[in-house]
């Protein structure tokens, strides 16, 4: 790349700068110059032993030198170019050479910044100084920035009005906002600046802030403390495995980045991980949150704890104030144990190599695809999560798909609450109709003649299709991107697709599934009954049903979820006040004594 560098005249005839410390004999047939490289030097060298104390102009002009023919040597006159100030920094900020310590411990640089208008600038004068200097290049890295453009990409000036500055964004967002949005501008390039950008981050920081309330309310609603030995705690469920391999694998790749002074490849990763604490963990133990038992409730806290904290002390090198701001109303929860005065007195976390689980990483990426596509699906049947489905039938050819699903079925079932998940080809007949946009394309003029031709042979071409064979009749080849393949699902099912999938999900719920939703609609319902009235989880009660759908053969897990010493069914204690509730049109009385 050819940047235009030229010569370099390293003098200016100019006041301010430093002094060119040349002097020059007044003799004009001696005409010797000579090169004075400190204080010490010039003392011993001055005619009269004498240097001033500031050795800028006018003072410094006024030091003669004896010249070893006998005359006089004046001083040249020039002052240097300041970039011989820039370009020396990298041995001058070390005291070098009066100093050797600090030069031979520090030099070169391990890392240099700057913006992308230095390339023949200050990374130039820095490499040609120290080249001339000591034949090696001053630093080991060099981190080049762009600048940051208005909305259309032009850049910033007074002339075109076009200036946002800094406080404008902080006055309405916050300085924690403005570092995030500019940590990830990619090394090198310019970044158009964008209010929809800025209110994202800062929007993707309320929801950093609303974990740590959700952190908060989940230990005093449960009253357990953090357990910091995790081999205390019961066999870690799937999604605690997920997120936990999530986090080691997060500071793993922030440190790599970090320590090869990748730094806008650290701020995303950072994100990724809280983002994914929120919408994906959080999500996959929401009810088990509630009526988990103490084990996975301990397992919970444990994890989120661990996540966040962790999350917290990287993250606090880019947004120090809202992380330090957490942190201190985490460290007034004795619970959380926390000792340190502020997050920024925190080593940086280490990552756990046998944490880090590639493959349950890889499968809960594909299986979050699965179960929205399973969701999506509920939603057509008008059917909320906690009334279990009979079967959901999973037809893909994806292998790494097909693996996902096996190793994680469990936690697709309880995620999406169905009793059965099977992985096969659906027999389904095939819907052909022409792909009227890619026809015209390809055909032209025969278009017309073409779509006649996919009418009449829906079924022949449905079948070559589905084996991704091209199918060619009277001299026009048909392939898959001319026709659109409309599955028809069976009665009995109802289809959602996904990428690389179609998923059956069978309609008829039985009796006993009927029964079971009705059952965990009145659990959720007590538990909140039991928050409203302000019981604790250790308070048990003495619960009263009275529903027109029979739950009873559930008591056992009704009395585990709800924290009930008894159950009565039909039975009211004229004493005891009640709720009614009503449950997809049905009509439950639910009541409790503190016992």
């Amino acid at each position: 790349v050819n940047y235009k560098i030229k010569d370099w005249m390293i003098s200016r005839q100019r006041y301010w700068g430093t002094p060119v410390p040349i002097w020059q004999c007044t003799n004009d047939k001696c005409n010797k110059y000579k090169v004075i490289g400190s204080i010490e030097e010039l003392k011993n060298n001055s005619i009269d032993g004498k240097v001033p104390n500031n050795l800028h102009k006018p003072w410094i002009d006024n030091v003669k030198l004896r010249c070893d023919c006998g005359h006089e040597m004046i001083i040249e006159g020039d002052v240097l170019d300041v970039w011989i100030d820039a370009g020396t920094t990298s041995w001058n900020c070390l005291d070098y050479p009066r100093n050797t310590e600090l030069f031979e411990k520090y030099f070169p640089a391990d890392f240099i910044i700057e913006g992308k208008d230095q390339i023949r600038g200050w990374f130039n004068l820095l490499m040609v100084a120290s080249t001339l200097a000591f034949d090696r290049p001053p630093f080991k890295n060099v981190c080049m920035h762009g600048f940051i453009t208005d909305v259309e990409g032009e850049k910033m000036s007074k002339s075109l009005g076009n200036i946002i500055t800094p406080g404008e964004i902080t006055d309405k967002y916050g300085a924690d906002t403005l570092r995030y949005f500019v940590t990830e501008i990619t090394a090198g390039e310019d970044m158009s600046f964008s209010w929809d950008e800025i209110k994202l981050k800062h929007k993707n920081l309320m929801i950093l802030w609303n974990l740590h309330n959700f952190i908060i309310d989940f230990q005093s609603n449960t009253d357990l403390m953090i357990d910091s030995d995790i081999s205390n705690l019961s066999k870690l469920s799937k999604e605690e495995e997920y997120i936990l391999s999530r986090l080691h694998s997060t500071i793993k790749n922030v440190t790599e980045s970090l320590e090869k002074y990748h730094f806008d490849n650290v701020t995303n990763k950072i994100e990724e991980l809280y983002m994914n604490l929120s919408r994906t963990y959080i999500q996959l133990i929401r009810e088990k949150s509630v009526v988990g038992s103490d084990e996975e409730k301990k397992a919970i806290l444990y994890t989120l704890f661990e996540v966040y904290i962790n999350v917290l002390k990287m993250f606090s090198v880019v947004c120090p104030f809202i992380t330090e701001k957490i942190y201190l109303n985490l460290k007034e929860i004795a619970a959380f144990n926390l000792d340190k005065e502020s997050i920024h007195d925190y080593d940086w976390p280490k990552f756990d190599s046998e944490k880090i689980n590639p493959e349950i990483e890889h499968d809960m990426r594909l299986v979050q695809d699965v179960m929205q596509a399973i969701l999506s699906g509920r939603d057509k049947l008008n059917l909320g999560v906690r009334w279990p489905l009979a079967e959901c039938i999973i037809d893909t050819k994806d292998t790494e798909l097909i693996k996902a699903i096996d190793n994680l079925k469990d936690l697709i079932i309880q995620q999406v609450n169905v009793k059965k998940i099977v992985i096969k080809e659906m027999d389904v007949e095939l819907k052909v109709k022409p792909n009227f946009k890619n026809l015209g394309k390809d055909f032209g003029n025969n278009t017309a003649k073409v779509i006649e031709l996919i009418n009449r042979n829906a079924s022949e071409i449905s079948s070559h299709v589905k084996n991704n064979k091209a199918f060619t009749i009277e001299g026009f080849e048909i392939t898959s991107n001319h026709v659109i393949i409309e599955k028809l699902c069976p009665e009995e099912y109802v289809l959602s697709e996904m990428n690389g999938a179609s998923i059956y999900i069978k309609k008829k719920i039985s009796k006993e599934l009927e029964e079971e939703g009705f059952a965990r609609e009145v659990i959720r319902r007590t538990q909140q009954l039991r928050k409203d009235a302000g019981l604790n989880k250790k308070d048990a009660i003495a619960l009263f049903i009275d529903g027109e759908v029979d739950i009873s053969r559930f008591d056992s897990i009704i009395k585990e979820k709800v924290g009930a010493k008894t159950v009565s069914y039909g039975i009211f204690d004229n004493k005891t006040s009640f709720t009614e509730e009503k449950i997809k049109g049905k009509v439950f009385k639910i009541g409790f004594e503190r016992v």
